[in-house]
């Protein structure tokens, strides 16, 4: 629907894909076309230190679909939450199941955030890496905000606007500037 993404920032009123709407769904060739430097990488290390290169990788190979950030999103953030181990609990009122989601959530969040505020102009690949039960989410650029107000809140000022925006419509962000625990 050309109204749904002209209103999304993914094409333009004269329907020109927007850097954002080729980052977000575009198809690899195009994104390389535009950014020959674009790369995404999760890598799962694992928790044993076997000397192993990885137990897990995704980089964009064509495995997956598209190299685009939303694939990217889709395909990684499910083996993130694998890692999370599954509790089960009941709380007291012995009928409400207690989960882990807490944790799902900030992993998510981190993900989302590492997303939109990369710097995809730069010569540095956009990376989670999973090592000894530890994830480092790294992205080119620097902060836009100072450390206080990005361990405090109350300031959302994210680098790539429209990326925000789809994921905000997705549900996957709130654009708060909740700041950082």
């Amino acid at each position: 629907d050309e109204d749904f993404m002209i209103k999304l920032g993914i094409i333009t009123r004269e329907k020109i894909p927007t850097l954002a709407g080729i980052l977000m769904f575009g198809n690899t060739d195009v994104i390389r076309e535009v950014l020959p430097t674009f790369a995404l990488e999760y890598i799962d290390l694992g928790d044993d230190n076997t000397g192993e290169r990885w137990r897990d990788r995704i980089v964009w190979d064509g495995t997956w679909g598209e190299g685009n950030i939303y694939n990217f999103f889709t395909t990684v953030i499910n083996k993130i939450y694998s890692l999370v181990p599954n509790r089960f609990e009941l709380a007291d009122d012995n009928l409400t199941a207690l989960d882990n989601s807490d944790l799902k959530i900030a992993l998510r969040e981190a993900f989302v955030n590492m997303l939109i505020h990369a710097d995809y102009r730069l010569d540095r690949r956009l990376q989670i890496k999973y090592q000894n039960r530890r994830f480092y989410f790294t992205n080119p650029g620097s902060l836009r905000i100072s450390l206080e107000d990005f361990f405090n809140g109350k300031i959302s000022e994210p680098r790539n606007q429209t990326i925000a925006l789809i994921f905000r419509m997705i549900g996957y962000a709130e654009i708060a500037g909740s700041g950082v625990s």
